[in-house]
């Protein structure tokens, strides 16, 4: 979740690219999307995605982009001190601080454009969730099924 995924989108017209810097487990959401550029969420070709940043997809990096390129980081990345977004190819990452990489990479705001999966969060919190039922409410794990945000409720008690 800590890899800042850059994804590149379809801008106003053909010259133009948006890039959306998120955490690594989430997804856009089209809805907020189409909110907040008032159009559709479209994603780049691959062929695109290098002529307009000079980096392969896997490797976008989200700063030192060419002029034209508008980067925008989404608001999933704040759960986390340090994230670790791309340098230029796939095999390469940099450690930074949020409001490093917003100065970096000379981003024009913070936006609400993505949705998390509580399936994803569930797993991560499975153990420690699943240790603590246990030991606070004998049979409660038997249930089949136990929405995680019923269970971290349990644990944040």
């Amino acid at each position: 979740a800590r890899i800042a995924k850059t994804l590149s989108f379809q801008g106003e017209d053909e010259n133009h690219c948006i890039l959306i810097v998120t955490a690594g487990d989430a997804k856009i959401d089209n809805s907020k999307f189409r909110h907040f550029f008032k159009m559709k969420a479209r994603m780049l070709s691959p062929e695109k995605v290098a002529e307009s940043t000079g980096h392969a997809i896997g490797g976008v990096c989200p700063f030192a982009n060419p002029e034209g390129v508008q980067t925008y980081l989404d608001i999933s990345l704040q759960r986390f001190d340090t994230v670790f977004p791309a340098c230029g190819s796939s095999n390469s990452a940099i450690e930074l601080h949020c409001d490093e990489l917003f100065r970096y990479a000379l981003a024009i705001q913070w936006i609400d454009v993505c949705k998390l999966s509580y399936r994803n969060f569930y797993r991560r919190k499975s153990s420690i969730i699943s240790v603590f039922v246990r030991l606070q409410y004998p049979g409660l794990e038997t249930r089949p099924f136990l929405p995680a945000i019923y269970l971290f409720d349990l644990y944040q008690k």
